[in-house]
């Protein structure tokens, strides 16, 4: 099975390439759109793996064009930010993409959507031991490798940036970089330098939006973030030199998990919240403990999304354009398909009144914005497990039901062939 990978960011698509391989999925690399269009011909692949925001264009247009020409490929797209549900519905109805994942990826998050969507790995060979430990390795060389070349990285990031306060420079170089960081900084382990990447993208992208002078406050704003980058930078740099041990990023769970030696589903979320920055935040917590995390910045088409992804447990918050957090729980409840599905508020609002609202709407619980993690963490765990619970007593009474019926069928038959 051939798998393209369309990516600008070589460290991403290393990544990739280290969990597919041990599998016999041959993986052909293009580092842009246009060196796809040379390799799909050649390649046929049976999966595109690709990020939204490409080198060279917009992986969405590049895709539609592709569909239009009678490409049937199924493709996953990797992207850093957030969705609309309206896009979400067009990427999967109208383009038929099979899977969404946000950045920061790990490697158990892919295989797990290679195993939904295609059951390719779930089917294969059983890696071995020394295969398992060759994996581990191979992905601790790696992280090794990308956190010695962070601080390099951002001293890069930081000419640019100074040639472009001076007018010196296009903001589209800097963008892609910190863009690349961005998405893959977490996956190697170094979390803060993510973050931080993600203000430098986000002031660089208004920097690109802007039609005026950009105001002092943003100039100072991504400064601090490339100054607290590169110290993060430099620190993990450190830790890396001073001992042989990595940050935890893959323990013997998770690479086990990775290449498809458990049976453990992962707990699918979803999260609708407007705030971007906010949505990054809980994806990035979740998604560490094993969640499947999907984001969405509106819910119009909130029961089109539940259907498809089926989720264990839905994240609201309560203020959003157009339709609000209370009325969004209400339709919901509504309908019989999801009258069980548990419903958690997430809010800065915590008056009281409010709490009732949210309750009376059909929520099933309320965390109050700023949100600790590990509160966050054990309040969806626990509500998606006892909502799975639910769902098994439930089917064991069903079965039980249907046995007690046919039991009791055959006594009156046997009854009323008695002689």
């Amino acid at each position: 099975m051939n798998v393209l990978v369309i990516d600008s960011d070589q460290r991403f698509r290393r990544l990739v390439l280290s969990i597919l391989e041990p599998h016999d999925l041959r993986v052909v690399q293009s580092t842009s759109l246009r060196e796809a269009d040379l390799e799909l011909p050649v390649a046929h692949p049976e999966l595109i793996i690709m990020d939204c925001v490409q080198a060279d264009g917009s992986g969405l247009q590049w895709l539609k064009k592709k569909r239009a020409e009678g490409l049937k490929t199924p493709v996953i797209f990797c992207c850093s930010g957030s969705h609309g549900t309206e896009e979400f519905c067009q990427l999967i109805a109208g383009l038929g993409v099979k899977h969404i994942l946000h950045k920061p990826l790990t490697a158990a998050t892919l295989s797990r959507s290679l195993d939904e969507h295609f059951q390719r790995i779930a089917t294969a060979a059983q890696p071995s031991p020394s295969t398992l430990d060759d994996i581990e390795r191979e992905i601790k060389a790696l992280s090794i490798e990308y956190i010695r070349e962070l601080p390099e990285r951002f001293h890069f990031l930081t000419r640019q940036v100074q040639d472009l306060k001076k007018g010196l420079a296009e903001p589209s170089t800097a963008k892609n970089e910190a863009h690349k960081i961005k998405g893959t900084a977490s996956s190697y382990g170094v979390h803060d330098v993510g973050a931080q990447a993600v203000i430098i993208d986000d002031c660089l992208k208004q920097l690109c939006n802007t039609k005026t002078a950009a105001s002092p406050e943003l100039w100072q704003r991504l400064e601090n973030a490339l100054a607290e980058a590169s110290r993060l930078a430099e620190q993990a740099l450190a830790e890396v030199d001073a001992s042989a041990a990595l940050p935890a990023v893959y323990d013997e769970k998770t690479a086990m998990d990775a290449v498809g030696l458990t049976a453990t589903r992962f707990q699918k979320i979803v999260i609708i919240d407007d705030d971007q920055d906010f949505t990054r935040r809980v994806s990035l917590i979740l998604g560490y403990e094993d969640m499947l995390v999907y984001a969405f910045n509106d819910a119009r088409r909130v029961l089109e999304v539940l259907e498809y992804l089926k989720p264990d447990l839905l994240i609201l918050d309560l203020n959003m354009p157009e339709l609000d957090g209370f009325n969004v729980c209400k339709r919901i409840r509504i309908d019989s398909r999801w009258r069980n599905l548990p419903i958690v508020f997430l809010t800065a609002q915590t008056g009281w009144e409010t709490r009732v609202a949210a309750f009376d709407a059909g929520a099933d619980d309320y965390i109050p914005k700023p949100v600790v993690n590990q509160e966050l963490i054990a309040r969806v765990r626990v509500r998606a497990e006892r909502s799975k619970l639910q769902e098994e007593v439930n089917s064991q009474a069903s079965v039980n039901k249907l046995l007690w019926q046919a039991l009791l069928t055959l006594l009156l038959q046997a009854r009323v062939l008695k002689p």
